[in-house]
């Protein structure tokens, strides 16, 4: 499940002015939130509109006031659903939250149930943090929405094990993205989204690919499961281009040692289209080429200590050490550079682990200054870097 999970607001109509600052601090902090009027639209059947959402909603923050208690009719009834619904869950389970908005007796029915004062200076931050409390342990945590330049993101986590032989055990994130400004920004996540569910379908693949003659339920569930990891770094925007990175890893049943990689994303706001390869950075690949290798080499290959193995850079102080030949094998062709990201002033070429040296290095970087080589960077991206002068 990867469907950001709905928080429905249950409260008494006279206290509208009173919820509403809760509904907009939830909002505000990446949550889903139905509150019947600000989703109900003229001409919709209201009843209809809110059992629907009643019953498709994961949390129920329920507003206990003076109002609530002495009023009959829809808000009870909502409170006597809200009860039902909470039989099906787990008896630890976070389902409704309840809000003291006036100093009243808590209704017999919920007196087991830990409410939040309205008086608390931190009364929003404690209901959102019982609402992300529960989304991970549901596997699905939700982060704080965080805003640079007119651009908001989240990220939600998505976690999805099976025990076989082998079988396999999932954890990614899922980042969305929302923007007034640059109206597709959207459609970054459901790009990622697309990449890492191809990720996620193959490792359900393993489950028609079972094998008794390697794996059997006798050993420990570590060494059969296939595990996968994908976590998403914080969106960097530059000028008019956003780059988002990803630490993948994988361990697969029986190996000897983890994998891991980066995957890079990187778009135009405006039109959103993506920078994919050097076609969509430089104005001729094959004569920027060498121009890209020469500085990239320099940047990770640092000073020689002896006749085999070179520092890697001044910012490592001599403490990592790794083959020339590797680094010059690693950087040997454009299909070496398919791993870069926008940074102030900057194109960083990343390299992942075995590709310019030992595994238990880690990946490496290059910093290439986009000053050095304006000359041949395409306009357009200058434009959007805000480097054209």
């Amino acid at each position: 499940m990867t469907d950001n999970p709905k928080v429905f607001i249950s409260y008494a109509s006279p206290d509208q002015e009173r919820v509403l600052p809760y509904y907009e601090f939830l909002i505000r902090n990446g949550f889903n939130v139905w509150m019947d009027c600000k989703e109900l639209h003229p001409g919709q059947n209201w009843d209809y509109e809110i059992k629907r959402a009643f019953s498709s909603a994961k949390f129920i923050v329920l507003f206990l006031s003076e109002n609530m208690v002495d009023r009959r009719g829809y808000i009870q009834r909502e409170l006597r659903l809200a009860l039902d619904k909470r039989m099906e869950s787990l008896i630890d389970d976070i389902y409704i939250i309840p809000v003291l908005l006036d100093r009243i007796d808590v209704p017999e029915q919920i007196k087991d149930i830990q409410y939040v004062d309205a008086t608390e200076p931190t009364c929003k931050q404690r209901i959102a943090g019982a609402l992300n409390f529960q989304l991970k342990r549901m596997g699905l945590v939700k982060i704080e929405n965080n805003v640079d330049k007119e651009i908001s993101w989240s990220k939600e986590n998505f976690r999805e094990v099976w025990d076989g032989i082998p079988g396999y055990e999932i954890d990614a994130e899922f980042v969305k993205l929302s923007s007034n400004e640059y109206n597709s920004v959207h459609e970054v996540g459901e790009f990622i989204r697309g990449y890492l569910l191809r990720l996620i379908f193959s490792y359900r693949a393993y489950k028609l690919q079972q094998d008794s003659n390697l794996f059997n339920l006798v050993q420990k569930k570590w060494s059969r499961t296939n595990t996968l990891a994908a976590y998403c770094q914080d969106p960097v925007i530059t000028g008019r281009i956003i780059s988002i990175c990803y630490n993948i890893y994988a361990y697969g049943a029986g190996a000897a040692h983890p994998n891991s990689t980066i995957k890079c994303f990187n778009f135009h706001l405006n039109p959103l289209v993506p920078i994919n390869d050097p076609d969509d950075i430089f104005l001729d690949p094959d004569e920027a080429f060498p121009v890209i290798q020469n500085i990239v080499r320099k940047n990770i290959r640092p000073l020689r200590l002896d006749g085999e193995t070179v520092a890697v850079d001044a910012e490592d102080n001599g403490s990592q050490y790794q083959s020339e030949d590797w680094i010059n094998s690693g950087t040997r062709d454009w299909d070496c550079y398919s791993i870069f990201t926008f940074l102030d002033g900057k194109i960083r070429f990343l390299f992942p682990p075995y590709q310019v040296g030992p595994y238990a290095e880690g990946p490496y970087y290059s910093d290439v200054p986009i000053l050095d080589i304006k000359a041949i960077i395409k306009n357009d991206l200058l434009y959007a870097l805000n480097m054209w002068y």
